[in-house]
């Protein structure tokens, strides 16, 4: 069965950008110290396409989609960093010979 309105069953990746008033950093500077930027509210990411701020739900989903597109793409590197396996040096003994168990 394939839905066909309304939302998505499932959470999509936005276009992100970074904020225009902290510059990405998430603080400005007061007078005194540096506090939380009031326009993104200290995350440093708005939407990429209105350059809105998201809520902090929607900012937290967004970051967790990239942080496990990261982690599936850390996981590819590391297999195709492993060498293959080889079967044909099972149950061979020193020197090459074949080891039999007696």
């Amino acid at each position: 069965m394939r839905k066909r309105s309304g939302p998505s069953l499932r959470q999509q990746a936005r276009k992100l950008g970074t904020c225009g008033q902290c510059n990405g950093k998430g603080t400005v500077i007061g007078v005194f110290h540096e506090m939380a930027c009031f326009h993104c509210g200290g995350s440093g990411i708005v939407c990429g396409e209105s350059g809105e701020p998201l809520a902090d739900h929607e900012t937290i989903m967004q970051l967790r989609i990239r942080l496990n597109w990261a982690n599936r793409r850390i996981r590819e590197l590391e297999d195709e960093k492993k060498p293959p396996e080889r079967d044909d040096d099972r149950g061979h003994g020193p020197m090459g010979k074949r080891y039999h168990g007696d």
